[in-house]
């Protein structure tokens, strides 16, 4: 009976050794898909910190040049 006890035992361990393995495994791909996506995030939200550099720079143009027209405006 002891024999028994401890074989069921050693299978049941076995066995939830070997879902945990899996298990591991499945978290460890989805944490490299993770990576992966946090990376592409991360390019995209430079792409954009970069586009919103230029829309200010160009802005700033548009409105000096407003600016100068305004004023050659009132000069004539």
């Amino acid at each position: 009976m002891k024999r028994s006890l401890v074989l069921l035992t050693l299978v049941f361990f076995a066995n939830f050794i070997s879902c945990n393995k899996d298990e591991i495994s499945n978290l460890e791909k989805r944490n490299e898909e993770l990576l992966i996506q946090t990376a592409s995030l991360q390019r995209q939200l430079n792409d954009l910190t970069k586009d919103i550099s230029e829309l200010l720079r160009d802005n700033e143009n548009l409105s000096s040049d407003n600016l100068s027209l305004s004023n050659q405006i009132e000069i004539l």
